[in-house]
């Protein structure tokens, strides 16, 4: 396991004056890392310690699987074995035995529903560990019943520490019973350094771009019916038919609905003009946002929506449905894009109309004012975010 291993570098030698923290993901995506590389620097320079975990290495994201040995301080429970497929108690033990080796200060979870994140979430309070729970979700992003909101304050009693996206996350964890004043921002962030450089490498070397001879929107998201991509190709019909030099389209990922989404495109005549490019890897992705001309996120509902901190770390406009968690920090409308009521099919259409109406100066001005919002946003907010939470949190149980 990975405790015996962990601090066999620098962390090691100078754990004594920090926390040793447990970071707890379902499965390690590459804006996972930078937000963990992020909060082990700063625990290090603190003298402290931190062992990143994933359950598995394989789940319903088609990121590609990393093959190589990874560095002593992450640790994969189950190593080629689909998330899926493990069984509670699976999982239950192997999260508790992880924990029991490594013995940490601080405990931190994604979530509440997740089965890692219950499973060491009930470890800490066995063990009087401090909890911080990590959250992304928002009041309105579903129904709430009551019953259901009983459940969630239960698994989380005891958990004296949060690190949310933003307000509208915040006000939601305080319902469940962690106290706001202990909450903290910073949760959602991907690698802004990574994107920036990489896409303006790709702009500076026109050729590699090769996917568009013409500016486009572009989205990127799983094909699930939440994500009202189907109301984006038809709002797309509708702008083609108004605008005087219509962009092209390209529409990222996979899922379910991916059938129907391309049968409703071959109906409204897009084919010619609509890319499926399928689901983008992390090393490709730069410069598919390098060549747009705007980055459209439609969905009817979206805790946050992650490519909208990418897409703007690309210097692109952003188009954001109003529900998007995202909009909320990272929109600011007029100023780096617009937002829009994705049940409007109109007023989508009316959105990627505005936008491709102005030009390129106009454009490259609200990239910039897009790029200088998220730069507030990236895996160092993370970092502090998470160290506020762990310092709230170690006070008041030292109070108690």
């Amino acid at each position: 396991m990975l405790a015996s291993s962990v601090g066999a570098n620098k962390s090691r030698a100078t754990v004594a004056n920090g926390p040793r923290v447990a970071l707890f993901w379902m499965r390690l995506g590459p804006y996972h890392v930078a937000r963990a590389e992020a909060l082990r620097s700063a625990l290090i320079d603190q003298g402290g310690e931190l062992a990143l975990c994933e359950v598995s290495n394989q789940d319903h994201y088609a990121w590609s699987t990393r093959s190589e040995p990874r560095e002593d301080w992450i640790q994969t429970l189950f190593q080629g074995q689909d998330y899926a497929s493990l069984r509670t108690a699976q999982i239950a033990a192997s999260v508790a035995q992880f924990l029991t080796q490594m013995r940490p200060d601080v405990v931190a979870v994604n979530g509440w529903s997740a089965l890692e994140a219950r499973a060491a979430l009930n470890w800490a309070r066995t063990n009087s560990c401090t909890a911080i729970v990590m959250s992304e979700t928002k009041a309105d992003d579903g129904k709430r019943r009551y019953v259901k909101e009983l459940a969630k304050r239960w698994v989380l009693r005891g958990v004296t520490g949060g690190l949310v996206g933003g307000q509208a996350q915040r006000d939601y964890l305080a319902t469940l019973g962690v106290p706001k004043e202990q909450i903290f921002l910073g949760y959602n962030a991907v690698d802004n350094a990574y994107f920036s450089e990489q896409s303006a490498k790709s702009r500076a070397q026109s050729e590699r771009l090769a996917v568009s001879s013409v500016p486009y929107f572009f989205a990127s998201a799983r094909f699930l019916a939440r994500k009202n991509l189907d109301g984006l190709l038809r709002a797309y019909a509708d702008y083609r038919a108004h605008a005087q030099q219509p962009w092209g389209m390209a529409i990222a990922g996979s899922g379910e609905e991916e059938n129907n989404l391309k049968r409703l495109c071959s109906d409204l005549q897009l084919d010619s003009v609509v890319q499926w490019p399928g689901f983008v890897q992390y090393e490709e992705l730069p410069r598919w946002y390098a060549g747009a001309g705007a980055f459209i996120h439609p969905a009817k509902a979206e805790a946050w929506g992650l490519v909208a901190n990418e897409a703007a770390a690309c210097s692109l406009p952003l188009l954001i449905a109003n529900p998007v968690g995202a909009r909320f920090e990272l929109l600011e409308e007029g100023v780096n894009g617009f937002g829009f009521d994705p049940y409007s099919d109109a007023q989508i259409t009316a959105a990627m109309l505005r936008v491709s109406a102005m030009d390129s100066e106009q454009r490259a001005y609200l990239g910039a004012a897009a790029k200088a919002r998220v730069d507030q946003y990236g895996p160092a907010r993370f970092a502090q975010g998470m160290l506020s939470a762990i310092d709230a949190a170690h006070n008041v149980r030292g109070s108690v």
